[in-house]
């Protein structure tokens, strides 16, 4: 039963005016809700994060997206949306070829807000990361983006 009023609550949003910081809010508010992690091992690291997709509507021509994942503070961009997709791939796999070179990917993520359990960290959730990332609430509050989770499998050479 309470479950089908939460549905419906949801459905009603759809129905109304958006209100974008209350529905990740309750997405990232839920224990069911999967937070996005990165694990390490020693055959390689997987990753898997929230990135938020939307059209610069500052770019002269217009058709300019940008791939932005606030729990890494990382930018992909591109002429079309799978273009700022795989640019943002691209991007985080030299941000964590870099970090593991230097032995600092651990404490860079401690830094960006991200929990260390054993050999995995998770990620912020995004309502935590709204309170000092005025980017994310501005892109947050006007409403017009994507969030997508990209995933990445990387092996150690």
């Amino acid at each position: 039963m309470q479950c089908e009023r939460k549905k419906a609550r949801l459905n009603q949003s759809k129905n109304s005016v958006r209100n974008p910081f209350r529905d990740l809010y309750y997405l990232h508010s839920r224990k069911r809700f999967i937070m996005n992690s990165i694990k390490l091992s020693n055959k390689g690291i997987q990753v898997k994060v929230s990135v938020f997709v939307y059209l610069d509507a500052e770019y002269p021509s217009g058709d300019m997206f940008i791939a932005y994942c606030p729990s890494l503070n990382l930018i992909g961009y591109g002429n079309g949306e799978e273009n700022a997709k795989k640019d943002f791939s691209w991007i985080m796999q030299d941000y964590l070829e870099d970090m593991i070179s230097q032995g600092t990917l651990e404490k860079d993520l401690i830094s960006l807000g991200w929990k260390a359990s054993k050999s995995s960290f998770r990620e912020p959730k995004v309502s935590d990361m709204m309170i000092h990332n005025h980017q994310l609430k501005s892109m947050v509050d006007k409403g017009n983006y994507q969030q997508i989770n990209i995933p990445l499998d990387h092996c150690f050479a």
